[in-house]
Protein backbone atom coordinates (compact mmCIF):
# COMPACT_ATOMS: atom_id res chain seq x y z
CA UNK A 1 0.00 0.00 0.00
CA UNK A 2 1.52 3.43 -0.92
CA UNK A 3 1.57 5.39 2.68
CA UNK A 4 3.54 8.56 0.71
CA UNK A 5 1.07 11.51 1.45
CA UNK A 6 1.09 14.09 -1.60
CA UNK A 7 -0.12 18.03 -0.28
CA UNK A 8 -3.35 19.16 -2.25
CA UNK A 9 -1.95 22.46 -1.07
CA UNK A 10 1.45 23.96 -0.57
CA UNK A 11 1.65 27.36 1.12
CA UNK A 12 5.48 28.81 1.20
CA UNK A 13 4.98 31.91 3.03
CA UNK A 14 8.67 32.76 3.12
CA UNK A 15 10.10 35.86 1.43
CA UNK A 16 12.35 34.61 -1.54
CA UNK A 17 16.12 35.13 -0.97
CA UNK A 18 15.47 36.04 2.87
CA UNK A 19 16.55 33.25 5.20
CA UNK A 20 17.27 34.73 8.78
CA UNK A 21 15.43 37.46 10.64
CA UNK A 22 16.38 40.94 11.03
CA UNK A 23 17.31 42.47 14.26
CA UNK A 24 14.52 45.08 13.78
CA UNK A 25 11.63 42.77 13.56
CA UNK A 26 13.17 39.98 16.39
CA UNK A 27 12.87 42.76 18.54
CA UNK A 28 9.35 43.87 18.19
CA UNK A 29 8.14 40.48 17.37
CA UNK A 30 6.35 39.12 20.31
CA UNK A 31 4.29 36.43 19.39
CA UNK A 32 3.35 33.85 16.79
CA UNK A 33 0.48 31.86 16.67
CA UNK A 34 -1.00 29.12 14.04
CA UNK A 35 -4.83 28.28 14.69
CA UNK A 36 -7.57 26.25 12.57
CA UNK A 37 -10.76 28.01 12.09
CA UNK A 38 -12.87 25.45 10.53
CA UNK A 39 -13.05 22.75 8.20
CA UNK A 40 -15.44 22.47 5.82
CA UNK A 41 -16.21 18.82 4.61
CA UNK A 42 -16.90 18.87 0.81
CA UNK A 43 -17.21 15.13 0.24
CA UNK A 44 -19.73 12.82 1.01
CA UNK A 45 -18.28 10.10 3.53
CA UNK A 46 -18.57 6.35 3.07
CA UNK A 47 -20.96 6.32 6.70
CA UNK A 48 -23.46 9.11 6.07
CA UNK A 49 -24.11 10.01 9.76
CA UNK A 50 -21.66 7.84 11.64
CA UNK A 51 -18.43 8.24 9.56
CA UNK A 52 -15.55 9.91 12.39
CA UNK A 53 -13.12 12.37 10.62
CA UNK A 54 -9.97 13.73 12.18
CA UNK A 55 -7.08 15.68 11.92
CA UNK A 56 -3.50 16.15 12.77
CA UNK A 57 -0.66 18.75 12.08
CA UNK A 58 3.09 18.21 12.56
CA UNK A 59 4.74 21.31 13.37
CA UNK A 60 8.85 20.88 12.92
CA UNK A 61 11.10 23.87 13.81
CA UNK A 62 13.73 22.61 16.18
CA UNK A 63 15.22 25.32 17.79
CA UNK A 64 13.16 25.33 21.06
CA UNK A 65 12.27 22.83 23.51
CA UNK A 66 9.28 21.19 21.30
CA UNK A 67 10.95 20.69 18.36
CA UNK A 68 8.41 18.67 16.71
CA UNK A 69 4.76 18.97 17.92
CA UNK A 70 1.86 17.13 16.82
CA UNK A 71 -1.70 18.17 17.46
CA UNK A 72 -4.82 15.73 16.83
CA UNK A 73 -8.52 16.32 17.24
CA UNK A 74 -11.63 13.85 16.50
CA UNK A 75 -14.65 14.66 14.80
CA UNK A 76 -17.94 11.99 14.75
CA UNK A 77 -21.27 11.75 12.63
CA UNK A 78 -19.76 14.24 10.10
CA UNK A 79 -21.65 14.63 6.63
CA UNK A 80 -21.28 16.11 3.42
CA UNK A 81 -21.22 19.98 3.86
CA UNK A 82 -20.75 20.17 7.64
CA UNK A 83 -18.91 22.98 8.97
CA UNK A 84 -16.72 21.65 11.75
CA UNK A 85 -15.55 24.89 13.79
CA UNK A 86 -13.13 25.47 15.59
CA UNK A 87 -13.57 28.15 19.36
CA UNK A 88 -12.56 28.84 22.79
CA UNK A 89 -8.82 28.16 21.71
CA UNK A 90 -9.40 24.49 20.55
CA UNK A 91 -7.98 25.36 16.99
CA UNK A 92 -4.54 26.90 18.01
CA UNK A 93 -2.24 24.39 16.90
CA UNK A 94 1.12 26.53 17.76
CA UNK A 95 2.40 29.19 19.50
CA UNK A 96 5.38 30.67 20.35
CA UNK A 97 6.34 34.29 22.68
CA UNK A 98 9.38 36.55 23.29
CA UNK A 99 13.24 34.66 23.01
CA UNK A 100 11.28 31.35 22.19
CA UNK A 101 10.11 32.21 18.30
CA UNK A 102 12.37 30.23 16.31
CA UNK A 103 13.65 31.64 12.93
CA UNK A 104 11.70 29.05 10.74
CA UNK A 105 8.43 27.33 11.04
CA UNK A 106 7.56 23.94 8.93
CA UNK A 107 3.89 23.27 9.71
CA UNK A 108 1.52 20.02 7.82
CA UNK A 109 -2.34 19.39 8.58
CA UNK A 110 -3.66 16.66 7.04
CA UNK A 111 -7.45 15.87 7.37
CA UNK A 112 -8.34 12.26 7.08
CA UNK A 113 -11.86 10.10 7.11
CA UNK A 114 -11.94 7.04 9.52
CA UNK A 115 -14.89 4.74 10.22
CA UNK A 116 -12.14 3.45 13.45
CA UNK A 117 -11.66 4.77 16.70
CA UNK A 118 -8.55 7.90 16.67
CA UNK A 119 -4.72 6.47 16.82
CA UNK A 120 -2.46 6.83 19.68
CA UNK A 121 -0.25 8.99 18.57
CA UNK A 122 1.97 9.53 21.43
CA UNK A 123 3.22 5.33 20.59
CA UNK A 124 3.50 5.77 16.79
CA UNK A 125 5.86 9.10 17.86
CA UNK A 126 8.11 6.89 20.19
CA UNK A 127 8.60 4.39 17.51
CA UNK A 128 9.26 7.15 14.61
CA UNK A 129 12.33 9.16 17.05
CA UNK A 130 13.85 5.33 17.52
CA UNK A 131 14.28 4.77 13.73
CA UNK A 132 17.82 5.22 11.98
CA UNK A 133 15.91 7.94 9.47
CA UNK A 134 14.72 10.02 12.19
CA UNK A 135 17.96 10.05 13.95
CA UNK A 136 19.97 10.52 10.67
CA UNK A 137 17.31 13.02 9.72
CA UNK A 138 17.97 14.87 13.11
CA UNK A 139 21.93 14.91 12.81
CA UNK A 140 22.14 16.72 9.70
CA UNK A 141 20.20 19.56 11.48
CA UNK A 142 22.22 19.56 14.41
CA UNK A 143 25.35 19.91 11.99
CA UNK A 144 24.40 22.16 10.31
CA UNK A 145 23.34 24.45 13.36
CA UNK A 146 22.16 27.90 11.67
CA UNK A 147 19.81 28.91 9.48
CA UNK A 148 20.14 28.81 5.62
CA UNK A 149 19.09 26.85 2.60
CA UNK A 150 20.65 23.67 3.78
CA UNK A 151 19.06 23.97 6.97
CA UNK A 152 15.55 24.87 5.96
CA UNK A 153 15.91 21.69 3.76
CA UNK A 154 17.06 19.12 6.70
CA UNK A 155 14.07 20.70 8.93
CA UNK A 156 11.39 19.51 6.00
CA UNK A 157 13.46 16.51 5.35
CA UNK A 158 12.78 15.48 9.36
CA UNK A 159 9.31 16.47 8.66
CA UNK A 160 8.87 14.24 6.03
CA UNK A 161 9.98 11.45 8.37
CA UNK A 162 7.36 11.93 10.92
CA UNK A 163 4.70 11.99 8.51
CA UNK A 164 5.99 9.02 6.49
CA UNK A 165 5.67 7.09 9.85
CA UNK A 166 2.43 8.71 10.69
CA UNK A 167 0.94 7.49 7.29
CA UNK A 168 2.08 4.11 7.41
CA UNK A 169 0.50 3.73 10.76
CA UNK A 170 -3.05 5.12 10.02
CA UNK A 171 -2.55 2.89 6.47
CA UNK A 172 -3.80 -0.17 8.31
CA UNK A 173 -7.13 1.33 8.97
CA UNK A 174 -8.28 2.37 5.31
CA UNK A 175 -8.26 6.27 6.16
CA UNK A 176 -8.98 8.33 3.82
CA UNK A 177 -6.93 11.48 2.76
CA UNK A 178 -9.11 14.77 2.31
CA UNK A 179 -6.66 17.43 2.40
CA UNK A 180 -3.37 17.61 3.38
CA UNK A 181 -1.87 21.19 3.50
CA UNK A 182 1.80 22.06 3.52
CA UNK A 183 3.26 25.30 4.42
CA UNK A 184 6.78 27.06 5.50
CA UNK A 185 7.53 30.86 6.93
CA UNK A 186 9.99 32.70 8.94
CA UNK A 187 8.30 34.32 11.46
CA UNK A 188 10.65 37.49 11.37
CA UNK A 189 9.95 38.07 7.96
CA UNK A 190 6.40 39.15 9.14
CA UNK A 191 5.50 42.76 9.93
CA UNK A 192 4.63 42.80 13.58
CA UNK A 193 0.61 43.01 14.68
CA UNK A 194 -0.21 41.06 11.54
CA UNK A 195 -2.86 38.27 11.20
CA UNK A 196 -4.11 36.54 7.70
CA UNK A 197 -6.01 33.84 6.87
CA UNK A 198 -5.34 31.40 4.33
CA UNK A 199 -7.94 28.65 2.44
CA UNK A 200 -6.94 25.47 1.56
CA UNK A 201 -8.88 23.08 -0.70
CA UNK A 202 -8.25 19.65 -0.53
CA UNK A 203 -9.88 16.34 -2.43
CA UNK A 204 -12.93 16.43 0.32
CA UNK A 205 -12.29 19.02 2.80
CA UNK A 206 -11.81 22.86 2.65
CA UNK A 207 -9.87 24.22 5.60
CA UNK A 208 -8.92 27.35 6.60
CA UNK A 209 -6.46 28.68 8.90
CA UNK A 210 -4.83 31.31 10.69
CA UNK A 211 -1.55 32.79 11.13
CA UNK A 212 -0.77 35.74 13.78
CA UNK A 213 1.99 37.36 14.60
CA UNK A 214 2.22 40.58 17.44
Amino acid sequence: MNTDLVPDVIHDLRIPGETSSTPENEIRINSIKIEMEEILITKKLEKVGKSEVYFYCIITEFEGDKPIEIKSQLFKKIKKNMVIPFSNGDGEIYKRSSHDIPTFVDFRIVVFESDERVRKMGEALKVISESDEYKKAKKVIQEIGSVSIPYVNAISSLADVVLKGLSIALSHAKDDQMNFTKGTLHPYQWEPNKSETFVSEGSAATLKYKISVQ
